[in-house]
């Protein structure tokens, strides 16, 4: 049978104090391990973005402000636990964002856009294989 916790009790204090640092240090290998990987930081940054770290969590409505802002603590919370264990591993996601923004941009910039209308070579193209077809298979 355990004894009752009794915080005039300095083992049990300690033993309190212990269970603590035990928790904590696990919390931060946790984040540590999901950050040391490119698809895990990827992820966070996914839940963070979420939980409005990085934008204002208002809304016309207070019941909505109130939902979100409740998210943001979670997030918060995400953040405080991922810069006291791993600061380099935020520094090293944010880096990743950045390239994902700039190649997502650049393919935007590279892709047609979806108002032009096709050339008239690419209508003599598919005639022409339409006429290769029907030859062939005479």
């Amino acid at each position: 049978m355990s004894e009752v916790y009794n915080a005039a009790n300095r083992s049990h204090i300690r033993a309190a104090a212990k269970a603590a640092r035990l928790v904590e240090r696990q919390r931060q290998e946790i984040i540590s391990g999901i950050m040391s990987v490119a698809s895990g930081r990827a992820w966070v940054l996914d839940l963070l973005e979420i939980c409005h770290i990085f934008s204002t969590s208002f809304q016309s409505n207070a019941l909505q402000t109130a939902f979100a802002e409740g998210e943001r603590n979670i997030g918060l919370r995400l953040l405080n636990d991922v810069m006291s264990a791993c600061p380099d591993q935020y520094i090293e996601m944010m880096r990743e964002r950045n390239a994902r923004d700039s190649t997502a941009d650049a393919r935007r910039r590279a892709a047609p856009s979806d108002d032009s209308t096709p050339d008239d070579d690419s209508a003599d193209d598919a005639t022409a294989l339409g006429n290769i077809r029907t030859a062939g298979e005479a």
